[in-house]
């Protein structure tokens, strides 16, 4: 998920490297789709978002700009899908998914 989304960094650890390109592997609209989210989360400031708690604790460890996005938008994606799927897992009868609009093939 992680080269689909595009959004993983080369660095660990304590590792401090100026530049380092980040992945260009993946959709460059949902990249940007989540910078903006990030953007409303730096704007809005909810301090009760734990997304935000991490971005505001990451930007004040003194981490660069696009590292602390980069980490945020990951942990943003992985909390939304958590919620997406326990509450599929509460449906009793889950609409089904017309595999034709997705792009994807079905698994037979």
């Amino acid at each position: 998920m992680q080269r689909w989304k595009g959004l993983h960094l080369n660095q660990s650890g304590d590792k401090n490297v100026r530049s380092n390109k980040s992945s260009k592997r993946g959709s460059p609209y949902l990249r940007k789709t989540l910078f903006n989210i990030m953007g409303i989360y730096l704007k809005c400031a909810p301090q009760d978002e734990p997304v935000f708690q991490f971005l505001d604790r990451k930007r004040s460890e003194g981490k660069p700009f696009y590292v602390y996005m980069t980490a945020a938008s990951n942990k943003f994606l992985r909390r939304y899908y958590a919620k997406v799927r326990d509450y599929l897992a509460t449906l009793e009868n889950p609409p089904p998914v017309d595999m034709d609009s997705t792009g994807l093939k079905a698994n037979v």
